[in-house]
Formats: structure tokens, C-alpha cells, sequence
């Protein structure tokens, strides 16, 4: 936009549009992170399952297939959730610049009522908000394959290391008896 003259109503518009899409942005971040955590409810609770089946070859494909299934599931879920969290910070520096736009308007009654639209809002400060605020959005995918892992780690240790060794401490550990 012109930064000597702008119209209100295409003002009013495209900063709508801008917030609108934030707004958008931040409920699909919503939904992602809700399917993300009932994705791993249920692979987990599976997991559970599965782990306490008596057949070991069935024990084994079924929880090793559940973490490479819960691995995927987050690291996509956890990508799509980052890739809106980019796209609320690009909306976020258009208004901004829009808000900057207002500020080198000469000083009219236009930009008093430009103004007024950006009251209370110091971009600046609201993105390191914003910043602390995406913090569990953004790693808990790391968390959950961590934990995908180190079941992993468990199932083998239980399944296949503490049959070999089950006169040892760490069979006696594992064991499932």
C-alpha cells in the first residue's frame, strides 16, 4: 500500500484478512496437536497391548511395527504443526508491516484511525510470546520419539537379550515372570 494515502475499507480488509489467517493458522495448529496426542494415545495403549501378548515373534513385529508407527506419525504431525507455526510468523510480519505502513502516514485523521487498529500490540515483544508459547507445540515430537525409542530399547532388551542371559542380573531384571 501507498504509505501517503490509504483507503479505509482496503485497509479494514487486508488487515482482516492478515488476522483471519492467523486465526486459521492457530486452530489448525489446534486440531494437528489434538490428532497428534490421540494418534499416540492409541499407538501407545496398542503398544501396551501387544507388548503383553505371550507370542514373542507376534510380540516383537507388532510393538516394533507400533514405534516405527508412532515415530512417523509424530515427526509428521510435529512438522505440520512448525510448518503453521512459520506461517502465523509471516502473517504476523505483513501486519507488522502494514503497522509500519500507518506509522509513515503523515499525520491526519486517517492515521489516528489507522492507528487505533494497532493499539496495544508491539510485534516485537508479541513474537517472543509467541515464541514461548509454540515451545510445547514444538518439541513435544521429539519427546514422543524419544519415548518411542527407548520402548524399543525395552522390547529388545525384554524380548530378545534377557532369554539369552536369564541366570544373569540383567536377565533377572528383564525378565517377564
Amino acid at each position: 500500500m501507498e504509505t501517503t494515502k490509504m483507503d479505509k475499507g482496503d485497509f479494514q480488509n487486508l488487515l482482516r484478512h492478515y488476522r483471519e489467517e492467523d486465526r486459521h493458522e492457530c486452530n489448525l495448529i489446534n486440531h494437528r496437536m489434538v490428532w497428534l496426542v490421540t494418534c499416540q494415545s492409541f499407538f501407545i495403549t496398542s503398544y501396551a497391548i501387544a507388548f503383553n501378548n505371550s507370542n514373542l515373534p507376534y510380540r516383537l513385529v507388532f510393538t516394533s511395527a507400533l514405534v516405527v508407527v508412532g515415530c512417523f506419525t509424530a515427526v509428521k504431525l510435529g512438522d505440520a504443526v512448525v510448518q503453521a507455526e512459520r506461517i502465523i510468523k509471516k502473517w504476523h510480519t505483513k501486519e507488522g508491516k502494514l503497522e509500519k505502513d500507518v506509522e509513515n502516514l503523515p499525520d491526519t485523521l486517517d492515521k489516528k484511525y489507522f492507528e487505533k487498529f494497532f493499539i496495544g500490540r508491539n510485534w516485537l515483544s508479541l513474537d517472543e510470546e509467541h515464541e514461548k508459547a509454540f515451545a510445547f507445540q514444538r518439541y513435544i515430537k521429539h519427546f514422543l520419539i524419544t519415548i518411542w525409542i527407548l520402548l524399543a530399547i525395552l522390547t529388545l532388551l525384554i524380548n530378545l537379550i534377557a532369554p539369552i542371559v536369564p541366570e544373569t542380573a540383567l536377565g533377572k531384571f528383564f525378565s517377564m515372570k
